[in-house]
């Protein structure tokens, strides 16, 4: 159901924490720690560098799922149904309902007799498989959580940047009654659903569990009697049609898979899915493959698809669930933002969940998927987001036609939530506060991560928040962040508080201008009887424990918003003094040097450059000989330090790191646009936001080590930054060369250790040398904001 405040049941399957549970405090560290940052794999920029694309191909968008894939654990059916799905196996019993069962097993005989029926049109399936589905809808348990599973093959699922087709949706009944009234009168109403409505995706597969790697001979197929004249028929007659579930009538469907840019089908139905290594391998030796979907391979890539889009692309949910079916065989699969699970049955996952062996627990599990509320479907506790259960919520989906969509600005359902409500805590006491959220204005693109969403939002003047006259948010323009990250790591409150508090105690408030401002946040830790919990527990070691995290924060103006080439030059310059301050007075190392992580705060008409976005920020103290110690890479990918990409590559991160990203920034800005927000037809670096490492790597070490390298053609708008890059790229190269022979210097033993020199690649890379060249745009002095040096 709809929430109003985040309370939940500590015994809910799906839950995420119990109504007793202090939610304001940082649970202590786990023993596991960070495998991997936000955007590592899925950069935050990666939508507006493809944002020249009109139109992107399934298959090359879900080419960049392999690394989550590659981390896909397995547990048998039992197992999932238990740990995911919170049911009791020992007691998966047939109901006491004994008609209702009756019917309920009637109906997964009709799906398996169907199965035997033309081998290959997926349509025969359809019909049998909706009323196989909908038939568990009594466990629901109450009207508000029934929900409705429809064909949605024949049209592609609104606000993403793919065009991807389920072939059966999920959405809760209101909403779903609703579309098949619709769909009788007008066809086209079937795309108005959007992923934010979507609550499962199930996907059907005809070709006797080959698509599962399971294949089996079923001995009443009639395979041998269909014609391909029938079986084309069976195609001609397809209709997109959505019906209310009834015990008489059928519903008939679409095979038809790709976008409207098909990729070559390549391999045969035969090909055996790579394991995770190779699928990782894969990756960082960036081969985009050309892969067929009628494989095990495409049908998972298919899977992590939906999930991807699901998670961002629609509601603000912590999980999801897709079902893969090949006639008898059958795969659930989870998703979140730190692991992806499926059910799988026999040694070495090489036998899928047989549904006629296992029909008792496979009809249990539609009955729990069927009874789940939406906080345990993922959907974030304290979000009352009424478009779920709305039959006007579809006039919103409508609205997201692809001509539409606003490329490079913000996500394409960026409307997704806009009227909905969310309540959070804000004290350790319960007080608590409520806002309305509006557009999003940014939305991680990928499964494994912070998930980071940016939302515009003002306060619902709940709560008493103007007992004591105006409210206090009054007038303010803000949003709300929330992410999912580890619960180990630091907060960006910690860490912007203890920057502030320094810039007040040192008497440099200059410096606040440049930083982030956040009013409150809030953090809400993982229930140990919720999917997360229950994970933690199934996978000690290997499962990084993650918590919502919230912030409330003045909503600041992106990089793209500037109209002048030396109002960048002032930004940018504004972000590397601050840069430098933190690191030097409360010791703070950024680690996330980005194009979106660069803000632009407006006073008074004058442009402020604003460091944003601390979360992967690293507090450390050199006093003390201490220093960032964590291996794990950090940062996005396209602007992550050059070594940073190597696996042997074992920190510490460095400041000079992070000064390099700041290199990437500027060159990519300059070479992907030709103005603010125009991109440029020719994306030079455009593969440094969709290959791996090892490409990425290699990519840029040739760029720094090359002595006669020259900036590729940029327009006239830009122009000015050809001697700050120029330069730069000089104080890299000198740094590469001094900093591999004082290495060997080291290793040989005719040199002592200093850090100092790692810290600044031998002096020739470092905030001294990037100040000189940083502090002077097209001959003329930027504002040096730091009083004491600017009086020097």
């Amino acid at each position: 159901m709809d929430r109003d405040e985040p309370t939940a049941s500590a015994s809910s399957a799906l839950g995420h924490h119990s109504q007793n549970r202090k939610t304001t405090t940082t649970p202590p560290r786990r023993s596991t720690e960070p495998q991997s940052t936000p955007n590592s794999h899925h950069a935050g920029s990666y939508a507006s560098a493809l944002a020249a694309k009109e139109q992107r191909l399934v298959d090359e968008e879900n080419h960049y799922l392999l690394a989550d894939l590659g981390q896909m654990k397995t547990v048998d059916p039992e197992r999932f149904a238990s740990v995911i799905l919170g049911l009791s196996v020992p007691n998966a019993t047939p109901s006491d309902k004994k008609d209702y069962w009756n019917k309920l097993e009637s109906a997964l005989g009709d799906y398996l007799k169907a199965t035997t029926l033309n081998p290959g049109v997926e349509a025969t399936i359809y019909p049998s498989a909706v009323e196989l589905f909908n038939a568990a809808s009594a466990a629901s348990g109450s009207e508000e959580n029934k929900k409705l599973f429809f064909k949605q093959d024949t049209t592609p699922v609104r606000g993403a940047w793919v065009m991807e087709k389920p072939d059966i949706g999920v959405v809760f009944q209101r909403v779903g009654m609703k579309l098949a009234e619709r769909t009788k009168e007008n066809k086209d109403e079937i795309g108005s659903v959007f992923w934010g409505l979507l609550l499962y995706a199930v996907e059907l597969k005809h070709q006797k569990g080959k698509m599962l790697e399971a294949p089996y001979e079923d001995s009443t197929s009639s395979q041998s009697q269909q014609s391909k004249t029938n079986q084309k028929r069976a195609r001609e007659d397809e209709t997109p049609t959505m019906k209310q579930p009834t015990a008489s009538k059928k519903v008939a469907g679409s095979s038809s898979r790709a976008s409207k840019k098909k990729s070559p089908e390549t391999a045969s139905s035969s090909v055996s899915e790579p394991n995770s290594s190779t699928l990782y391998k894969m990756m960082q030796d960036r081969k985009l493959m050309e892969y067929d979907r009628k494989t095990p391979e495409g049908l998972k890539r298919q899977a992590a698809g939906y999930a991807r889009d699901m998670l961002s692309n629609g509601i603000l949910r912590s999980h999801v669930i897709v079902i893969l079916i090949d006639d008898a065989m059958c795969r659930f699969v989870y998703y979140d933002h730190s692991a992806i699970v499926q059910s799988e049955a026999g040694l070495f996952g090489l036998c899928v969940f047989d549904l006629r062996e296992k029909r008792t627990l496979f009809l249990k599990m539609l009955e729990q998927l069927h009874a789940f509320d939406a906080q345990q479907l993922g959907i974030i506790p304290g979000l009352d987001a009424k478009l779920l259960k709305d039959p006007n919520s579809l006039k919103k989906g409508a609205k997201m036609g692809w001509s539409q969509l606003d490329l490079g600005e913000g996500p394409p359902a960026k409307l997704a939530l806009k009227g909905s409500f969310y309540t959070f805590p804000v004290t350790s006491d319960g007080r608590k506060r409520t806002v309305e959220l509006g557009e999003i204005l940014s939305s991680a693109y990928g499964i494994r991560g912070r998930g980071t969403t940016v939302v515009r939002v003002k306060c619902a003047h709940k709560h008493g928040c103007r007992s004591g006259g105006q409210c206090d948010w009054e007038g303010l323009k803000l949003v709300i962040k929330i992410s999912f990250p580890s619960e180990g790591r630091t907060s960006e409150t910690e860490i912007v508080e203890r920057c502030t508090k320094m810039a007040r105690d040192r008497r440099e408030e200059w410096v606040l201008k440049h930083l982030p401002r956040l009013f409150c946040s809030f953090t809400i830790p993982f229930d140990r009887n919720s999917v997360q919990g229950r994970l933690m527990a199934e996978f000690p070691g290997a499962y990084e424990a993650r918590i919502i995290r919230g912030s409330i924060q003045e909503e600041l103006k992106p990089l793209m918003k500037l109209e002048a080439s030396r109002q960048f030059a002032q930004v940018i310059y504004d972000v590397f003094q601050c840069h430098e301050w933190v690191y030097t007075y409360p010791k703070v190392l950024h680690r996330d040097i980005s194009q979106l992580n660069i803000m632009v705060r407006e006073e008074n008409g004058k442009f402020y450059g604003v460091l944003n976005d601390f979360d992967l920020a690293t507090v450390f103290e050199t006093i003390s000989g201490h220093r960032p110690t964590s291996e794990h890479r950090t940062g996005t990918r396209p602007y992550m330090a050059h070594e940073q990409h190597t696996i042997s590559w074992q920190g510490p991160p460095r400041y000079r790191h992070d000064l390099e990203s700041l290199f990437y920034v500027m060159l990519i800005m300059v070479c992907h646009y030709t103005k603010p927000g125009v991109k440029a037809e020719e994306l030079p670096y455009l593969e440094w936001f969709t290959e791996g490492d090892n490409s990425l790597f290699n990519s840029k070490r040739t760029l720094l080590t090359e002595a006669t390298w020259e900036i590729p053609p940029i327009s006239d708008f830009f122009a000015g930054y050809k001697v700050w890059l120029s330069r730069i790229q000089g104080s890299l190269w000198d740094g590469m060369f001094g900093y591999g022979q004082y290495l060997r210097k080291l290793r040989a033993g005719t040199s002592i250790n200093n850090e100092q020199k790692h810290d600044t690649f031998c002096g020739h890379f470092s905030y001294d040398t990037m100040r000189v060249i940083l502090n002077t745009f097209e001959n003329e002095a930027l504002l040096t904001r730091d009083p004491k040096r600017s009086s020097n």
